[in-house]
């Protein structure tokens, strides 16, 4: 199945050049690089990212042609080692917008391994404890019993693994993934406890921005949001992520990692457990 939050982008990145080159020696050359996904992208998709041009040319006040044309030379895809939560990087008076693009009225914030999210869960639970103390306290004590609960189920081998063994061991989670909705939410109570508030908060800001893995000022830590259905252009600040919050969920998923043909002539299908982060509209 295609992805269409990969193809949206791939959308957004060809139309900002057929805009921002028209008329110029190289027009073709730098339409070329995405011109094979936007041509294999359906309408709907197309057309999304369209809109979702035209709302950021009207919230950054791009009236004139030459100021669509310059505001679209500067748009560059974002890409790299560890994924970068800025999709799309683009300024304007020296300013940069590093945004993050959702598409759809719902989605993921995070859907990361097991071993990748216990690196997020824990840069967070070191950010709470110095931030927010005393307070802290209930929210960093269970979540650390939890990160010990799950490596305890899932053991050394972390990555992918036969779908068999990670249904197997998703089956034995059913009440730590109970204890991590308490903490996080669930899709059912997304609104949770006095004593998580603070964590869950430091949580959805971190999925949204990156800002503890890769630090303030990269420009691989997003500072914006483009998100769907309407695709308005929001800046990351308290009052958005609360808007998050409220409606933000999390659970222990399996994640589909391939298959393969066994000895036998049988399909092999492999997956990864993961804790998915998950936005309702």
């Amino acid at each position: 199945m295609a992805n269409k939050g990969l193809q949206f982008e791939n959308c957004i990145m060809y139309l900002s050049r057929s805009i921002g080159y028209l008329g110029e020696r190289d027009y073709t050359t730098k339409l070329a690089e995405f011109q094979d996904q936007y041509n294999s992208s359906p309408r709907e998709v197309k057309d999304a990212a369209r809109n979702a041009i035209d709302g950021i040319f009207s919230e950054l006040n791009c009236t004139t042609t030459d100021q669509k044309k310059t505001l679209c030379k500067t748009f560059d895809k974002r890409s790299g080692g560890v994924e970068p939560k800025t999709d799309i990087l683009f300024k304007k008076n020296g300013k940069k917008y590093k945004c993050s693009l959702k598409y759809g009225d719902s989605f993921q914030l995070s859907s990361a391994g097991i071993e990748k999210s216990n690196e997020f869960l824990t840069k967070v639970i070191k950010k709470v404890a110095k931030d927010m103390g005393q307070r802290s306290l209930p929210a960093v004590g269970q979540m650390v019993m939890i990160l010990e609960q799950i490596d305890g189920v899932i053991g050394d081998e972390k990555g992918k693994q036969t779908a068999t063994t990670v249904q197997s061991k998703l089956s034995n989670m059913q009440g730590i993934q109970y204890a991590l909705q308490q903490i996080l939410g669930s899709r059912t109570q997304p609104n949770v406890g006095e004593a998580y508030i603070d964590f869950k908060k430091t949580a959805v800001r971190e999925c949204l921005t990156g800002e503890l893995t890769f630090g303030a000022t990269s420009d691989d830590t997003a500072n914006y949001i483009l998100e769907g259905p309407t695709f308005a252009l929001h800046k990351i600040d308290d009052a958005y992520v609360d808007n998050i919050v409220s409606k933000s969920s999390v659970r222990i998923a399996a994640k589909g990692r391939g298959k393969v043909e066994g000895a036998g002539g049988e399909i092999v299908r492999y997956q990864e457990a993961t804790i998915r982060f998950d936005v309702k509209s």
